[in-house]
């Protein structure tokens, strides 16, 4: 797994490389998840850089993978979300997503 390390590298691996499709290693999703947390947290959870902005709008893009990614990224965004209230509407669907999901364990 990503370690939780500050690296700049991690930064553009996270925003400009991070594509959520649905061919990509589980995996290496679950290690992009863990380099936007890197983001997020580096940036101290403030909502005051577009690269903070951009890598909390893709934790809730991750919603959308896999029963795992679904769970680590639905930990990140909770910690995250009072950082980022215009992001508010997004998040909840995202959570209504997550309630409406087929599978009982996510």
């Amino acid at each position: 797994m990503a370690s939780f390390k500050t690296n700049e590298s991690h930064y553009c691996f996270a925003i400009q490389l991070l594509l959520f499709e649905s061919n990509i290693n589980p995996l290496k999703m679950v290690d992009r998840i863990y380099d936007l947390y890197n983001v997020l947290n580096d940036k101290n959870g403030t909502n005051n850089s577009s690269e903070a902005l951009d890598a909390y709008k893709k934790l809730i893009e991750a919603i959308k993978q896999g029963p795992q990614e679904k769970k680590l990224a639905l930990q990140f965004i909770g910690k995250f979300c009072k950082n980022f209230p215009a992001e508010t509407t997004k998040t909840i669907e995202a959570v209504f997503d997550l309630c409406e999901d087929e599978d009982i364990t996510v």
